[in-house]
This record gives C-alpha cells, structure tokens and sequence, in this order.
C-alpha cells in the first residue's frame, strides 16, 4: 500500500476530530 497524501491524512484527522467534538458537545449540552 502507498502511503497516503499529507494534505488527505490530515483533513482526514480534522475529519474525525470534528465529528469527536460535536458528539461529545452534543453529550454535555
């Protein structure tokens, strides 16, 4: 397997970063 662009790695983890907070938002609120 190729390893992955940076740019797509990294949007990939501000990806599930983002949907991790607002679960977690959603949890608290």
């Amino acid at each position: 397997m190729s390893r992955m662009p940076w740019p797509d790695y990294f949007m990939r983890i501000a990806f599930l970063v983002a949907e991790r907070s607002t679960c977690l938002r959603r949890k608290v609120g």
